[in-house]
């Protein structure tokens, strides 16, 4: 039986997408790039290519206008799900421990949470300020389990990407690829497979 549920944030909870690549773009603008267009920044991150891989290419390596900029278009990120905090009201109802375990940097993680009122709904929070480690390193999802005395066996992480699945089985965890925001392909074969956010209350 499932007990603790870890999820990833970005492109799992919602969507940023837009933001991220305006951001990318501003910056390498900024930053003296030009040959270079929006779509070609949406491509590369739709190929499964992160922000920083790409800002690389232009030999960009302080993030600080990214996350300036970043910062700037944070009205541009939408829930995939109206019925999000229903969601997360049901599971919290079902005696589910609920943690957020996502690369995002922690100001950013924490504003959005609090902007789509789903921060009273985590027990626990796990960005890059508590572990340098970055997925597939378990090490971020075993600080959530430990803060939540949860067993790995009863605890699932939930995700879109590769990272998240591999995160989850070097963990010792089960693991779930959130099926509407797949535009990569996915080469890890997940425990759980789940099409829309309430499908996770069956758990």
């Amino acid at each position: 039986m499932i007990k603790t549920i870890l999820f990833d944030l970005d492109g799992t909870l919602w969507h940023s997408e837009n933001c991220i690549a305006e951001a990318i773009f501003n910056t390498i603008l900024d930053s003296g790039g030009k040959n270079i267009n929006q779509e070609d920044v949406f491509t590369k991150l739709r190929k499964g290519a992160s922000f920083t891989s790409i800002l690389s290419e232009f030999r960009i390596m302080s993030l600080n206008k990214y996350w300036k900029f970043y910062a700037s278009n944070l009205d541009k990120i939408r829930l995939f799900f109206e019925n999000t905090q229903e969601t997360m009201k049901v599971l919290k109802s079902n005696d589910k421990k609920i943690g957020f375990v996502t690369s995002l940097k922690k100001e950013f993680a924490f504003k959005l949470l609090n902007q789509f009122n789903l921060l009273r709904y985590g027990d626990v929070i796990v960005t890059p300020s508590e572990t340098r480690a970055r997925k597939p390193s378990p090490k971020p999802l075993l600080i959530a389990i430990n803060y939540l005395k949860g067993d790995v066996e009863n605890t699932i992480y939930i995700g879109d990407q590769d990272v998240d699945i591999l995160a989850a089985k070097n963990a010792g965890c089960l693991s779930g690829l959130v099926l509407w925001h797949n535009n990569n392909k996915i080469k890890e074969k997940p425990d759980f497979s789940f099409n829309k956010l309430s499908d996770i209350i069956s758990l």
